[in-house]
């Protein structure tokens, strides 16, 4: 066996162990319903994208269903029954998290997980947000700049109290063996996200929207019951 198809054997395995622990994690049970904010900094950087990826993923192994809500003020149309959002009006802000209670509090309580879509938010309502999210993830581009400026901004969330999570989307630009890197010497937790223009089930994007949703759920479990979701 040649060097090149003794790294590709360990590859295969390690994705196969990474997807199998995945698909244990978004199985497991959620003690409590949760609320997940999708937000970013910048506009283009796979925000929304990386929303409705997780929602799928997620939909398909939570008994109790995952809520899709658009807070971002342009609902994009959907063919996936899954992704047919419960729809915050324009303008979204300044009423923001108090119209979101308003449109979808009865919904969201009859579900495990609800995840929204807010799309690109500034300082004050990102901090309103991240207040009113068990868990935030933050999408941000590839280059350098905006990974560093997510990491310090993700950084301030998890100190006033929000576990928060770094999505780095390959949406604009291809995830740099330097970005993976920058990434991985972060405390802050972390996915990458490829892009595939056509993805497939077996795909690095398919594998990476996996990863994402057993993040959200490995997150969302309160503390004390993560010895007994494992």
């Amino acid at each position: 066996m040649t060097r090149l198809q003794m790294i590709a054997q360990l590859w295969d395995g390690e994705r196969h162990r990474r997807s199998i622990d995945a698909e244990r994690t978004l199985r497991s049970p959620l003690p409590v319903i949760r609320r997940v904010g999708f937000a970013c900094l910048h506009g283009g950087t796979g925000c929304t994208t990386a929303a409705r990826a997780a929602t799928s993923m997620l939909a398909g192994r939570r008994d109790r269903g995952v809520l899709f809500v658009d807070a971002t003020g342009r609902t994009a149309p959907s063919t996936d029954p899954v992704l047919r959002p419960v729809t915050i009006p324009a303008p979204v802000w300044p009423g923001g998290v108090d119209a979101w209670r308003e449109r979808c509090e009865p919904e969201y309580r009859e579900r495990e997980i609800t995840i929204t879509d807010w799309g690109v938010l500034g300082a004050p309502d990102l901090t309103a947000v991240a207040a009113h999210s068990h868990v935030l993830c933050l999408t941000t581009g590839v280059e350098r700049l905006a990974v560093q400026q997510a990491v310090d901004v993700a950084a301030a969330l998890i100190a006033a109290g929000t576990p928060t999570l770094i999505v780095a989307s390959g949406l604009r630009g291809r995830i740099t063996l330097a970005t993976k890197r920058m990434l991985a010497s972060s405390p802050i937790p972390q996915v990458t996200l490829p892009y595939d223009r056509h993805p497939h089930p077996s795909s690095a994007s398919a594998l990476a929207a996996s990863v994402l949703g057993a993040e959200i759920v490995r997150m969302g479990t309160p503390a004390r019951h993560l010895g007994s979701a494992a």
